[in-house]
């Protein structure tokens, strides 16, 4: 169960909810892309995997802006944010 750490900003908890689904958006869009037979597919495949990075990169930057703002010590991969709660949590 994951205790909470600390609240976030209304817009601080969206600007992570639309990252975290525009990551899980084009991670769907690359699974469709890799099972369609196009002569389209390879240049759909590179510009999803480009995004995907970008918004990964933006995801990670967050973290970093938010660790530095609320002097969190803590590894990123044992927190957890709660978008809806507008919390960090830890495990």
């Amino acid at each position: 169960m994951f205790k909470e750490l600390l609240s976030i900003t209304d817009e601080e908890a969206e600007h992570v909810r639309i990252l975290i689904e525009k990551q899980n958006a084009l991670r769907n869009l690359k699974i469709v892309l890799e099972n369609l037979n196009s002569n389209k597919k390879d240049t759909l495949l590179k510009k999803c995997e480009q995004e995907y990075n970008a918004v990964s990169c933006q995801y990670q930057n967050w973290w970093l802006e938010i660790a530095d703002k609320y002097n969190l010590d803590t590894d990123e991969k044992e927190l957890f944010v709660d978008t809806t709660a507008r919390t960090i949590c830890f495990n």
